[in-house]
């Protein structure tokens, strides 16, 4: 009998979404054809069907950093920890009932100004590491560095200004099954796993949760059967 995985990662387009709504609700569910808009319709409708409950009854807000969060009406907290990430015409949608996640995908762009943006975003030690690499390097292994620190910013829920130096991750573009970071220094700091998620060679992806356990991460494309109807 297959276990069911504490943490789910789905990753569709735009057009995949619009593939399993019935016509009357395309326009009005996806903004059109935006990746943004396809990507939130996906997260309140794979929300319903896993909690059980009406689209209509899911409440959305965010902490003072952003961190979205989900309850039920009237005023039920949910069980539900859920991360959200986009880029271009791709998005992905981390689930769990079980343990706050973080999941980010960035497409590998090769003009970008990669030792500027590391050195405010890149602890001291990854910033060595990073300046030690050949030109043609460092395209994917900055975006796979990028999204490892943000997976993990969006697991913790805090300010990405404040955490992304806090801590350290390889700086390759290894596909890494799991790895830890911690969090400060100290018996009191805080271990938080993170996995490489196999996309494609035009982007990388990670998905991260606030615990040293072991977790099962199902990582697929988003089906029709995971929505709860449109009513």
């Amino acid at each position: 009998m297959t276990e069911e995985p504490d943490i789910t990662v789905f990753h569709a387009r735009p057009g995949d979404l619009a593939a399993f709504l019935d016509p009357p609700h395309v326009p009005t569910w996806t903004g059109g054809d935006s990746t943004r808009s396809a990507a939130n319709v996906a997260l309140r409708l794979v929300a319903a069907k896993t909690l059980g409950i009406p689209p209509a009854n899911l409440v959305f807000s965010r902490n003072r950093y952003g961190k979205p969060r989900v309850s039920t009406r009237p005023n039920d907290r949910s069980p539900l920890h859920f991360s959200l990430s986009h880029t271009g015409r791709l998005f992905m949608l981390a689930i769990s009932l079980h343990t706050e996640v973080g999941v980010d995908v960035e497409e590998i762009r090769r003009r970008r100004r990669f030792a500027e943006i590391a050195s405010f975003a890149f602890a001291p030690e990854e910033q060595a590491e990073f300046s030690a690499l050949y030109a043609e390097e460092e395209a994917e292994v900055f975006t796979a560095v990028w999204t490892r620190k943000e997976a993990v910013v969006k697991a913790v829920g805090g300010s990405g200004a404040e955490l992304l130096d806090r801590f350290l991750v390889p700086v390759d573009a290894l596909m890494h099954t799991t790895f830890q970071v911690r969090l400060d220094a100290g018996a009191d700091a805080e271990l938080v796993t993170v996995r490489d998620l196999p996309v494609d060679g035009l982007h990388r992806a990670a998905v991260a949760w606030r615990s040293s356990a072991r977790r099962r991460v199902a990582f697929r494309r988003l089906r029709k059967t995971d929505l709860a109807p449109v009513e």
